[in-house]
């Protein structure tokens, strides 16, 4: 209800801690995750809630890529897209290896952008707490 009272089209969502990933339609938005396996322990999820009548214009749904990464493409116009990417970078405290795989993983999936289109990056590390430490 808040996304529909601030007349909000789309958002990008962290820390959702739903297993694998899905989708699920409720007070006219769509909702999209991509979190860890059934049975694993879910720190992370990541997804995006989407106004209706934007989902129709999707020519593919969001991707899921992992509990941290997702992505969505919704066109501008004709033929102009956007690549919006849904984050939820590790913290200070995850491992230098976690850190680099998820660093490798956002590589890979930035490389495989069409350089035409508009890219938006919604980390969950430039808000709240984490944003005072910087």
């Amino acid at each position: 209800m808040e996304f529909a009272k601030y007349n909000i089209y789309i958002a990008a969502l962290c820390e959702t801690r739903f297993s694998d990933s899905g989708s699920l339609n409720d007070l006219g938005y769509s909702f999209f995750w991509s979190g860890k396996p059934e049975g694993e322990r879910r720190e992370a999820g990541v997804g995006f809630a989407i106004k209706k009548d934007i989902v129709t214009t999707l020519a593919e749904m969001p991707r899921p890529v992992s509990d941290r990464i997702m992505t969505m493409r919704p066109p501008l116009n004709k033929d102009n897209f956007a690549t919006i990417i849904s984050v939820y970078g590790p913290t200070m405290t995850n491992s230098d290896e976690n850190k680099e795989a998820f660093h490798n993983q956002l590589a890979s999936v930035l490389s495989g952008i069409p350089r035409t289109d508009k890219l938006l990056l919604a980390d969950r590390r430039l808000q709240g707490e984490d944003r005072k430490r910087q």
